[in-house]
Formats: C-alpha cells, sequence, structure tokens
C-alpha cells in the first residue's frame, strides 16, 4: 500500500511549512539551570509521592485503636494537606493556576503540624502495645520525611516562573 499522489504532494510540503512555522514559536524559556531546577523539583515531588503512598499502605491494615489515636488522626491530617498541595501543584503545571497560595502556607502548616505530631508520639507508648508504637513512629516518620521533601520542591517551585515555563515550546 504506497502513498497516493495527494498524500506524497502534501508529504513533500511539509518540510518548508515547518521552517515557515517555526519562526513563528518563541524561542524556549528554559535556560541550563533552569532545566536541572525542574528536574529536581519533579524528583523530589515523585520522591514525596511514593513516601506517602507507602505510608498509607503501611497503615491500611492497622487495628481501629491505631486509627483512632490523636498522633494518627494528626498524621493523616498532614497527609492530606500533602495531597491537597499536590493537587494545587497539577493545576499550577496545566496553567490553570498560579503559583502561591497552598505552595507558600505549606512550610507554615507542616511545620505546625509536625512539632504537635512529634509531641503526640511522645506521649503515645503507654496507650498502645509496643509493636503498635512502633508502627506508629514509623508511619509518623514517613510523614515527615514527605512533608521535607515536598518543602524541597516547594522551594524550587517558588523560584520558577510557571507562567513562562507553560508557554515554553521547547518542554
Amino acid at each position: 500500500m504506497g502513498l497516493s499522489a495527494d498524500e506524497r504532494g502534501r508529504l513533500a510540503l511539509i518540510p518548508g511549512e515547518v521552517s515557515a512555522r517555526l519562526d513563528l514559536l518563541e524561542h524556549p524559556v528554559v535556560v541550563d539551570g533552569d532545566a536541572k531546577k525542574i528536574e529536581e523539583h519533579l524528583r523530589n515531588q515523585h520522591r514525596a509521592t511514593m513516601i506517602l503512598s507507602a505510608a498509607t499502605c503501611q497503615s491500611a491494615r492497622w487495628p481501629a485503636v491505631m486509627k483512632e489515636d490523636p498522633a494518627y488522626k494528626t498524621a493523616v491530617s498532614l497527609r492530606n494537606d500533602f495531597r491537597n498541595h499536590l493537587l494545587a501543584h497539577e493545576e499550577l503545571l496545566a496553567g490553570r493556576r498560579s503559583a502561591g497560595g497552598p505552595f507558600s502556607e505549606l512550610e507554615d502548616v507542616f511545620n505546625a503540624k509536625k512539632d504537635a505530631l512529634s509531641n503526640l508520639c511522645r506521649a503515645e507508648f503507654p496507650r498502645l502495645s509496643a509493636a503498635q508504637w512502633l508502627g506508629l513512629l514509623a508511619f509518623c516518620k514517613r510523614i515527615e520525611e514527605a512533608g521535607e521533601t515536598l518543602l524541597k520542591a516547594a522551594r524550587a517551585s517558588s523560584q520558577m516562573d510557571w507562567h513562562a515555563l507553560n508557554q515554553d515550546c521547547s518542554l
């Protein structure tokens, strides 16, 4: 099955059209250093997502007594804040949101809840068995690690011009 004469004629015109239309595209916005920042930012976003996923799987089979614990509830609240941050970031990448707002608030929310979580974890040992307490501590540590990783990504994100990057034809 070969190409028809019309199809061959159309294909022959494409190289000329491409060069004419390339001049209409704006020059790339991303400079060498920005490409590395974007890569590091996305790597941190991915790592945080994987940590949150592992923490969720870890706690899925826990007994109700652990899920009713104040430390667990605080950690889950923090995990939900991280999810909201990731959803807001998704909207930023899609061009439906501007930087700021939840991005600048993440550090304050994280630090406040991290301190509360740390205090609750220290106080929970008498109420849970040793194995449950260790599981809760590991869960809380994963949530904290995810938060630190998201903060790295949020700091990098705040230094980028996302509106310009969304317009960049090289991405």
